[in-house]
């Protein structure tokens, strides 16, 4: 799939431009790392759209329904970050104020905002308030051969 290989090259390329092996990716965990183990990991996590359904945990069930309105269609995310956008991989919250508390921690990072599709958001299984942004579409493209890969490359 293109976008598949158009997503690993983007990570192997925030990878590269931060100049890091993978042994300190794993310890300090920075956004590539993030998006790679989400994508590789994060599909096995219900959906938002999951938990508007009534599936899953209650408190979670009870967190969404007081921030997505319908259980079809698009949700609105958000994310403080300092890339443009947000990405496939990336951590998002439902509640503005989430990402607006890393803006201000960091006075590189903006408010990043996106409309998608309800099914494309996992719970990251941490925090109440922590979301994935998975493309249904992207499900299989990061597997260990590719982790290997990438590992491999960086050293």
């Amino acid at each position: 799939m293109p976008e598949c290989e158009e997503v690993i090259e983007q990570i192997k390329q925030e990878i590269k431009e931060l100049g890091m092996k993978w042994e300190d990716l794993r310890t300090y965990r920075p956004r590539p790392y993030s998006r790679l183990m989400a994508l590789s990991n994060g599909y096995e996590y219900l959906t938002l759209k999951d938990y508007c359904e009534g599936k899953g945990e209650i408190d979670v069930q009870n967190y969404v329904k007081k921030w997505v309105k319908s259980c079809e269609g698009n949700v609105i995310v958000y994310r403080g970050g300092v890339q443009d956008e947000i990405d496939p991989g990336d951590w998002v919250a439902l509640d503005r104020k989430v990402a607006e508390w890393y803006v201000e921690d960091n006075e590189k990072a903006k408010l990043l905002i996106k409309s998608v599709p309800i099914e494309d958001v996992r719970w990251a299984g941490s925090d109440i308030s922590e979301w994935y942004y998975l493309p249904a579409r992207l499900k299989g493209c990061i597997n260990d051969e590719v982790i290997e890969s990438i590992k491999k490359e960086i050293g």
